[in-house]
Parts: structure tokens; sequence; C-alpha cells
């Protein structure tokens, strides 16, 4: 089951960054990651800062619910079929 662990987080973490304003084309306006560069940053974001590295993720990051969703399909049902094998299934010894 870990192996969707990768497909949930870009599942709930894009969505979840453009609710707080870091876009694909940048910083949304008048949104919570404007008023926090605005505050804190200003006109410069140093390399490396949690802001920095949040603005990056979003601004690369293709995000594809389709895929994404089959990704997580097919990995529990892996997992189910593992379980089954393993715990369910008694072949004949």
């Amino acid at each position: 089951m870990l192996y969707g662990i990768p497909a949930v987080t870009n599942l709930l973490a894009v969505p979840l960054a453009n609710l707080i304003g870091f876009t694909a084309t940048g910083i949304a306006k008048w949104s919570l990651a404007a008023k926090i560069q605005s505050i804190v940053y200003g006109a410069f974001i140093p390399k490396g800062c949690l802001f920095s590295a949040l603005q990056s993720f979003t601004a690369s990051s293709t995000y594809d619910p389709t895929g994404t969703m089959l990704i997580m399909a097919g990995c529990g049902l892996a997992g189910y079929a593992v379980y089954y094998y393993c715990y369910k299934y008694k072949p004949n010894k």
C-alpha cells in the first residue's frame, strides 16, 4: 500500500497549494500566498526557502486527476491481490 503514497500526495498537494494561492502561473492576487509574500519576503524570495519550494512545485507540477486515480486504483487492486494471496488463499501443501 505504500506505493500509492506519491499518487495521493500529488492528488492532494497541488489542489491545496492552489487553494492557498500558489498557481502554475505564479502567485494569485489577493491570496494567502500573496499576503505572506508581501509581509515576509517582499520582492526578494530567498532560494531554497519553503515559499520558493512551493512556488516551484506548483509551477512545474502537472496535475492529472485521471492518471492519479488510475494509479491509485491499480495500487489498491495490487494490494488486495497480495493480501488475498497471503492471508485468504490457502494452497494445498
